[in-house]
């Protein structure tokens, strides 16, 4: 046991300790994921010689877009918003056109309140309008590569091939866009030969 004198000691040093721990558990609260937007697919392709790019967000399927039969949906239950460069900016899809892969991502923030986090993306779809070679497809490339939140793993579909583009995925997806190209994948053998993981994309089969 300690004695009084000593038990003092033991706490004033155990207090800053006990004052610092709070700092340190803050880091991974539920209200720092609040303030976050987390985009669960993406789409990139080109446009007169310009860079196309989307993110898909999660969504509550029944709040943010009303129930509807197939044939009763058309675009503008995705593509509202559309201003004159087709930028589109609602609770399911954001798009931009940019010169660079740099200002298509400073433009994407720039439409939210809440920081964009990518560390959730499990499937990019990639229009053949942009291609890997040209200088703005290296650009991706580039920054897919270097940004450690993308996962070697994530899924990249080839749209020629698919017929599918991020409009048509959320409209099927039910909030979970990600999940339904990873679940399309997995099931589908004709996805599976034409679609390659970011590692393939980047380093080769």
């Amino acid at each position: 046991m300690l004695d009084k004198s000593k038990r003092k000691k033991h706490l004033r040093r155990l207090l800053p300790v006990l004052l610092a721990a709070p700092v340190f558990l803050w880091g991974c609260t539920a209200r720092e994921l609040e303030s976050r937007r987390f985009p669960l697919a993406l789409e990139v392709g080109s446009r007169e010689g310009r860079l196309t790019f989307a993110c898909a967000w999660p969504y509550v399927s029944g709040e943010t877009q009303p129930e509807q039969d197939e044939s009763s949906m058309d675009e503008t239950d995705i593509s509202e918003n559309i201003n004159k460069d087709g930028q589109i900016n609602n609770d399911k899809i954001t798009k931009v056109l940019a010169d660079s892969i740099g200002e298509a991502v400073e433009k994407v923030q720039n439409l939210q309140d809440k920081y964009v986090d990518y560390s959730q993306v499990k499937a990019i779809l990639w229009d053949r309008s942009l291609d890997a070679d040209s200088p703005l497809g290296e650009q991706v490339l580039d920054w897919l590569e270097k940004n450690p939140v993308f996962a070697r793993n994530i899924l990249v579909f080839d749209t020629e091939e698919t017929k599918m583009n991020l409009e048509q995925v959320q409209k099927q997806a039910e909030g979970q866009p990600g999940k339904y190209l990873e679940n399309l994948y997995r099931n589908n053998s004709d996805y599976q030969k034409t679609t390659k993981t970011l590692k393939e994309v980047l380093y080769g089969d």
